[in-house]
């Protein structure tokens, strides 16, 4: 949906071959989902040989939509599974912050959602350090209702993590969000930047509407957590929402109502409620 995907339905246009390289690697992390990958990447990633000026036309625009369109599609974007875990990979940047919410099935991470989020000039000011513990915090609230009451893994590529979880000397904005981050259940995995990059393209390239969540499934209930009546009130507010019901689809799947709240009914004989964007 439109609010799951906008950070990187509205990803800038690279400038540059830097700008290109980024987004090229985000995509690239998960090429094992998208069939014929080097193809489909080519005409921007040629773009990065020294011996190449640069060129920006429609053959590369279209590249660059193509493989937004991989990332922002099935079968690489995935349905919210609560009874796997969830792992939240985050970065920062001075521009901005940037997060993913993948599952592993099995067959490597897919992304369940990706965010980003354009800093206001005073977290710009931070230090590297701060600002990595902002991007996990903005992300932690962010993703909630996916979170909240579940182990999950939490991948960054900076120390700030361990320190903000393990000084004792911390004061201000730290301590504060050193006691928010007390209220949920996870194991800190360190991931080199190099391996980082799908929060750090997502970072360094962020768009100014945030994503929410994916509107396909809710979480079971629980502290924190939405009702079922809260949920149908959204739901009818919900432009996303009114228009899958009117269409009664999702894809190849049946969208249909029960009591006052909208389901999506999978190929398998379950059914997910649709989360309002």
């Amino acid at each position: 949906m439109a609010s799951l995907v906008e950070s990187v339905v509205n990803f800038p246009v690279p400038k540059d071959a830097a700008a290109i390289k980024s987004f090229v690697h985000m995509a690239g992390y998960y090429r094992w989902f998208v069939p014929n990958f080097a193809e489909k990447a080519a005409r921007l990633t040629r773009l990065l040989r020294k011996e190449v000026e640069w060129s920006w036309g429609a053959p590369q625009q279209e590249a660059f939509e193509c493989l937004k369109r991989v990332l922002t599609g099935r079968p690489l974007l995935a349905y919210p599974y609560f009874s796997k875990p969830f792992t939240l990979v985050t970065d920062a940047s001075k521009v901005g912050l940037g997060a993913a919410l993948p599952q592993d099935r099995g067959q490597g991470e897919q992304p369940v959602a990706y965010a980003s989020k354009v800093n206001a000039k005073n977290v710009a000011q931070y230090g590297i350090t701060d600002l990595e513990c902002a991007a996990v915090i903005w992300a932690v609230k962010l993703f909630r209702p996916y979170l909240y009451g579940r182990k999950f893994r939490l991948v960054t590529d900076h120390a700030a993590l361990n320190w903000l979880m393990t000084s004792k000397d911390l004061t201000g904005r730290v301590h504060r969000w050193a006691l928010q981050l007390q209220e949920y259940d996870f194991e800190i995995v360190y991931r080199p930047g190099k391996d980082n990059v799908v929060a750090d393209a997502l970072s360094r390239a962020p768009v100014r509407t945030v994503v929410s969540s994916r509107t396909d499934a809710a979480p079971p209930g629980g502290e924190g957590q939405l009702t079922d009546d809260e949920i149908a009130t959204e739901q009818a507010k919900d432009k996303t929402v009114q228009s899958l019901k009117s269409k009664k689809k999702y894809g190849d799947r049946r969208v249909g109502e029960e009591g006052a709240l909208v389901y999506i009914y999978e190929r398998d004989g379950s059914k997910r409620v649709v989360l309002p964007s």
